[in-house]
């Protein structure tokens, strides 16, 4: 058995994984403000030898019908061409009627992981169209971005998103955080700055989004409330948090209570919203990275001027 040909069959199948190109946009950055990055890291590294192994044994002792299941479900391990290297260090050192049930093995778990390339690239097709729709919602009349998003463009992101939640209900899931994930991550590679934070704003806008309690939220109205406060924030071009943070508790007798108050209610959301989402998943990392970001400007407002825009 030659490694070779299970490694060369796996990447070329990944291949089906790459983004496509987004179509062309000129992103163009404002002067005046620089964006923070909150994109949301994920390692797609091989797992330990151990786990490979046990993961090995689990497959040859299971029923050719439970196989395609177990790919699925070990999806991360399987499809990292460390695996295949670990079944050819395998079948070196097997007897010939191993090695002959290995083979078989190795070419039912390619043909499986070519099934789920083939749906997922379907998916993707979706989610792509999905994401180009949404962004045109954020862009300028001649059609380029300027960045960071000001409050007008903000709004009409978020209003387009929820608006595809809302039309098909689901719609805003792992798979398309996945998509915008690899594009983002293909624009870092790329150099393409611009284009990575209207990314991190497609992320921020989906996090704004399952993190609010009311769905309907006046930003201009006065909070009644820290949750409330909480929510206008949410809804809220994340430029502008901390001053408005500022603007709101700062009044006499604020109904809102203190920055203490404010970070309560974030802690209240991490628990009851972002610890429900799943361990691990794309959504739970989003949401926390976005709710993280919005405390440290809490924190800004607190202790730091802050002129309200």
């Amino acid at each position: 058995m030659k490694s070779c040909v299970f490694l060369l069959t796996l990447l070329a199948a990944a291949e089906a994984f790459a983004p496509r190109p987004l179509r062309s946009s000129s992103v163009s950055r404002r002067r005046d403000r620089q964006p923070r990055s909150n994109s949301p890291v994920v390692n797609f590294a091989g797992g330990s030898s151990d786990e490979t192994e046990a993961l090995l044994n689990e497959m040859l002792e299971a029923a050719p019908y439970d196989l395609p299941g177990i790919v699925s479900r070990s999806l991360k391990l399987v499809s990292t061409p460390s695996f295949f290297m670990a079944i050819a260090a395998r079948a070196d050192k097997a007897p010939e009627a191993k090695k002959r049930e290995l083979d078989v093995l190795a070419k039912s778990v390619v043909s499986c992981l070519e099934v789920i390339v083939q749906r997922t690239e379907e998916k993707v097709d979706a989610k792509a169209e999905l994401l180009q729709e949404v962004l045109k919602a954020a862009a300028e009349d001649d059609g380029e971005f300027l960045v960071p998003l000001s409050s007008e463009k903000w709004a009409a992101l978020r209003g387009a998103m929820r608006e595809a939640s809302e039309a098909a209900p689901g719609a805003l899931d792992e798979s398309f955080l996945s998509t915008v994930n690899a594009y983002m991550k293909k624009c870092e590679e790329d150099g393409i700055a611009g284009m990575v934070t209207m990314l991190q704003a497609v992320l921020q806008t989906y996090a704004s989004i399952v993190l609010a309690v009311q769905v309907e939220v006046d930003t201009e109205a006065e909070a009644e409330s820290a949750a409330a406060l909480l929510d206008k924030l949410l809804a809220s071009n994340p430029a502008g948090w901390a001053a408005l943070a500022k603007h709101e508790l700062a009044k006499p007798d604020s109904p809102c209570g203190s920055a203490e108050d404010l970070l309560n209610e974030v802690q209240a959301r991490i628990e009851s919203v972002v610890l429900g989402a799943g361990a691990g998943t794309y959504a739970q990392r989003v949401q926390a990275e976005f709710l993280r970001e919005l405390m440290d400007r809490i924190e800004d407002s607190d202790g730091k001027s802050v002129v309200f825009e």
